[in-house]
């Protein structure tokens, strides 16, 4: 999952998917999306790109923007704003052994 969609998140997202992973949400300044089955980030980038932000993509169903901070997923990416992940997110986030939060380039 990628909180933010802009120069890291989309860079991010798109290099994951490259490599055979599946990014299931994403957000931005104008909603989130997710699919359980993975978004087609290609596909994604081209609507972002043209309709400046991951809102009205038909690839994924809209979520509450804030909801992206507490979903179930492997790896969370938070890359919007800083100082997102604080300790009510932290501590309602349920990690198990192998789960990251990848931030600026260090693992939390």
């Amino acid at each position: 999952m990628s909180q933010g969609f802009g120069n890291v998140g989309a860079w991010a997202a798109q290099l994951i998917s490259e490599q055979g992973g599946k990014i299931v949400a994403v957000s931005d300044i104008t909603g989130a999306i997710k699919n359980n089955k993975g978004l087609d980030i290609p596909s994604l980038l081209k609507h972002a790109n043209e309709h400046k932000g991951v809102k009205g993509f038909h690839g994924g169903d809209p979520i509450d923007p804030k909801s992206i901070l507490v979903e179930d997923c492997d790896i969370l990416i938070p890359a919007a704003l800083g100082g997102v992940i604080n300790r009510f997110i932290f501590h309602n986030r349920s990690f198990s052994s192998h789960q990251n939060i990848q931030s600026q380039g260090s693992f939390l």
